[in-house]
């Protein structure tokens, strides 16, 4: 069993109080526990119990499975015990699971049965305000715990938490997602395809050998600039834009399969086969162009 708090535990085998659950909001000071004696006698001793997520300058109910608490306690003995030694118990419980803590400092499973409770201190000289370390670390399991706490001085009678201290341990908040990416609008998406798969692709490695300026088809209505001009990008852009507008997307593309004006002698004939990676993106490209 390592020192994890795995798991809680009831102490209904100390006596037949019934369990008063404890809400506490955050505060500066530990939850106060009434106290009783294994025997049903009343007795005059309390405790103190709870949860802090800054070493006790304040106290809430309720922690991550992540983060580093420490369960603080006290101890106000009877009067009368002051000065004596006494065994210190730590009990916790999830559900009906029974969990004490040994001099080891682990939480090691327990039957519930008193005579089988082992302390967490031995011979403690008890003060009048004595201090009690529950727990230290992180409680890496979910759900809500019962914490009791007891003592045994000279006259061998366990006084004990009738009620719990209960804390809920939870797993922390998933973080958001990602907010999704903004949507691009029509040209940006034309843009973005013009600049990544038809300049280099088609326009520079094909259209100028003939649509540019005194080039074999400067005449048509089709012309554009080499990659030297430092606005290729955006002018044939246009030139693809103005050309979509007049003579729309199925002339285009029925150029570059060789049909149309190339049908004619010294035109270009079959620039890109329909079957062809280039000759999809730039349909892609032209039913982009066509939206505009």
């Amino acid at each position: 069993m390592t020192k994890l708090l795995r798991t809680l535990f009831s102490l209904l085998s100390f006596t037949t109080v019934s369990f008063t659950q404890l809400s506490v909001a955050q505060t500066t000071t530990a939850p106060q526990l009434p106290a009783a004696r294994i025997t049903g006698a009343a007795t005059s001793a309390s405790f103190t119990l709870g949860l802090s997520r800054s070493n006790g300058a304040t106290f809430e109910t309720t922690a991550l499975t992540t983060d580093s608490i420490r369960l603080i306690g006290t101890i106000a003995p009877e009067t009368a015990q002051i000065g004596q030694p006494a065994d210190i118990y730590v009990v916790a419980a999830l559900g009906s699971t029974f969990f004490m803590r040994n001099q080891a400092g682990d939480f090691v499973p327990w039957n519930g049965a008193v005579p089988s409770l082992v302390p967490y201190r031995s011979g403690q000289t008890l003060s009048g305000t004595h201090p009690v370390d529950f727990l230290t670390g992180a409680i890496p399991i979910t759900g809500t715990f019962q914490l009791f706490m007891g003592y045994k001085a000279n006259d061998g009678v366990l006084i004990y938490t009738p009620q719990p201290h209960t804390i809920t341990i939870n797993t922390p908040a998933p973080p958001p997602p990602p907010p999704p990416p903004p949507t691009k609008t029509i040209r940006e998406q034309a843009v973005e395809a013009y600049n990544t798969n038809i300049s280099n692709q088609i326009v520079q490695s094909f259209c100028t050998a003939c649509h540019i300026q005194g080039g074999v088809a400067s005449g048509t209505d089709l012309r554009f600039v080499t990659s030297n001009n430092s606005n290729h990008l955006n002018m044939n852009f246009t030139a693809f834009e103005n050309m979509v507008k007049s003579r729309g997307r199925a002339y285009i593309l029925s150029n570059v399969r060789g049909q149309s004006e190339h049908t004619k002698p010294a035109s270009g004939g079959v620039v890109l086969p329909s079957t062809s990676n280039d000759y999809k993106n730039l349909d892609t490209f032209l039913q982009l162009v066509e939206q505009l």
